[in-house]
């Protein structure tokens, strides 16, 4: 093959539309689907933020006259930010494919097959990326971002609030009892939006987590019989993206395990509802336009990532990938820690 056949046969191939998902690795934010996704379609991204009015009980009127109630409308706040942008590239030279050649594999399928490998890394690599900063979002209440004109982001400093917390005592006879109190808690900080939430995630490190495994009341549960606990909401299910998870009704305790992606204190977890409409999610994911590629620019439109091939003058292949990800914690005070007494 001379460069012009290895132009035509290996420039600008897309390195993601044919690749099927990777499902290696543990993800589990994004298997929750805590995020609501957005697009911007400027380095910027600007989320209107819509700010629920809380309902009011109208008074009397007189009948023919003119005074009224003034209602109390939602109101669209604006929150702007630039979108961090990751870039990641590799290369295809012959000694990546030399060896592979066979009998049965020639140049063509042994520069394809490494080039399949490489876009696989590529994948990887994004769903890596995503989810630490997922985590650092939501974990942390801040976004790192060096490279912006706004630098490091502090959700608790821009807005002022902070998650609640919530003491839990897994020695006590009744479990469930102190679980109502924590989502009339929770209930409270979200308001009018507490219709759209259906269940609570505690992602709990594994000292709370078995605590609250063996405490008594969930302990008869299971022991007087594995349907007796499903009919009263105490489930233990098959492993969530490699985490151990246990359900107490509509509430769902995952155990991280120590898992350094999603930092959380001993004997503590965090408290995150699940909202059902993603337009009163409290937690967005935005992707923004290609920047390093001048031809998909153009193009218009914002994927979640890109990829594209491109070939020098000596017939090496350079592989590209680059993705914009911005992570926003709108509501703070929607979350709460949760400590073990």
């Amino acid at each position: 093959m001379n460069v012009k056949d290895i132009r035509r046969e290996f420039e600008g191939l897309d390195l993601v539309g044919k690749l099927e998902e990777t499902k290696e690795g543990n993800y589990l934010i994004q298997d929750l689907g805590l995020f609501s996704r957005g697009t911007s379609s400027v380095p910027n991204a600007r989320v209107a933020d819509i700010t629920a009015a809380e309902e009011s009980k109208l008074e009397s009127v007189s009948r023919y006259g003119t005074d009224t109630n003034h209602m109390k409308a939602s109101s669209a706040v604006f929150r702007d930010a630039e979108i961090n942008v990751f870039h990641e590239t590799g290369m295809v030279r012959p000694a990546d494919w030399q060896g592979l050649i066979s009998p049965q594999t020639d140049q063509e399928m042994a520069i394809t097959e490494v080039i399949s490998q490489r876009a696989t890394q590529f994948e990887r690599d994004y769903r890596r990326t995503v989810e630490t900063s997922l985590a650092e979002a939501l974990f942390e209440r801040k976004v790192t971002a060096p490279h912006t004109d706004d630098g490091d982001i502090s959700f608790d400093a821009v807005f002022g609030v902070s998650p609640g917390s919530f003491t839990l005592d897994a020695s006590a006879d009744s479990l469930y009892q102190q679980l109502a109190k924590l989502r009339r808690q929770v209930a409270q900080a979200l308001g009018g939006a507490r219709n759209y939430s259906d269940r609570l995630y505690v992602m709990c490190d594994s000292g709370l987590y078995d605590a609250i495994a063996t405490n008594k009341e969930i302990q008869a549960f299971i022991l007087h019989s594995v349907q007796q606990a499903q009919i009263s909401g105490a489930v233990i299910p098959n492993a969530l993206s490699g985490f151990n998870t246990m359900s107490l009704g509509p509430v769902t305790f995952i155990d991280l395990a120590g898992d350094p992606t999603y930092p959380v204190e001993e004997n503590s977890g965090l408290v995150v509802p699940r909202m059902t409409n993603p337009d009163v999610s409290f937690l967005r994911r935005i992707a923004g336009p290609c920047s390093r590629n001048q031809s998909l620019a153009v193009k218009g439109g914002v994927k979640d990532r890109y990829g594209w091939t491109s070939v020098d003058d000596d017939g090496m292949i350079k592989m590209q990938s680059e993705f914009s990800l911005l992570p926003l914690l709108l509501r703070p005070h929607w979350l709460t820690t949760i400590t073990l007494k």
